[in-house]
């Protein structure tokens, strides 16, 4: 489930673009999840590391572009910070998929 982008309260700002923008890099767009091991790409993009290795083993195409790409990632440390950043200020406003990354980030530790 894609994460819904913060509304404004009375103690928050309104979602800006930066906002928006920054959610939009670290959501998978094969899985519509904020990510939870990003891995970034042959053709730039931040992927859910499990989720783009199935898809590269089915296809040799980019999920965002559709050109070819191989199948070199790298981790991304980077995005998963960007994460709780974004859950910790308040600007994912979805508590289930706050909990969604929660969950899952706990059982890639202790796996």
């Amino acid at each position: 489930m894609a994460p819904k982008k913060r509304q404004r309260t009375e103690k928050s700002r309104p979602p800006d673009a930066l906002t928006n923008a920054v959610l939009d890099k670290v959501t998978c767009p094969i899985t519509q999840s904020l990510v939870v091991r990003p891995a970034i790409a042959e053709d730039g993009f931040t992927y859910e590391r499990e989720a783009v290795e199935r898809w590269l083993q089915e296809k040799e195409r980019s999920p965002r572009t559709n050109k070819e790409m191989g199948d070199e990632l790298i981790d991304s440390g980077d995005a998963r910070t960007i994460v709780l950043a974004a859950i910790e200020c308040g600007a994912v406003d979805d508590d289930e998929a706050v909990s969604s990354w929660f969950i899952s980030s706990a059982k890639h530790m202790i796996a």
